[in-house]
C-alpha cells in the first residue's frame, strides 16, 4: 500500500481571508497553539500528516483545502530497488545476496 505525506507551505486559495483560514485550521488540526499556526504560514513546506496511507492523505487534504488552505499529497514510498539505484551500488553489488546490503539500505532509508 502506498504511503503519503500531506504537505502545506502556507498558501491559501484566492478569495479566502487569512485569519478565517487560520481559524478553520485551528479547529481541523485541533491545535489551540498560535505559534504552531504561525509556523504553518511561514512559507516553508511543513508535513502536516506523515507516513499515512494515500487514501487517508487525500481525504485529509480535501478537508484541509476546504478551509481555504492549499495542501498537497506527496507519495513517499520507495522500493528497495530504487534505494539501491540511489545509493549507486555497482551491478555486482546489486546482484549479491540481500543480507550483504540490508544494513546499508536500512540505514539510508530510515
Amino acid at each position: 500500500m502506498p504511503i503519503c505525506n500531506v504537505i502545506f507551505d502556507g498558501k491559501i486559495k484566492d478569495g479566502f481571508d487569512l485569519d478565517e483560514v487560520k481559524a478553520s485550521l485551528k479547529i481541523l488540526l485541533t491545535r489551540n497553539d498560535d505559534e504552531f499556526l504561525e509556523k504553518l504560514f511561514s512559507g516553508k513546506q511543513i508535513i502536516i500528516k506523515k507516513d499515512i496511507d494515500c487514501e487517508g492523505a487525500k481525504s485529509f487534504c480535501e478537508h484541509f483545502n476546504t478551509s481555504g488552505a492549499i495542501a498537497i499529497v506527496e507519495t513517499v514510498n520507495e522500493t528497495v530497488s530504487d534505494a539501491i539505484k540511489q545509493e549507486g551500488f555497482s551491478e555486482d553489488e546489486k546482484t549479491a545476496p540481500h543480507s550483504q546490503h540490508k544494513r546499508r539500505i536500512d540505514d539510508t532509508v530510515m
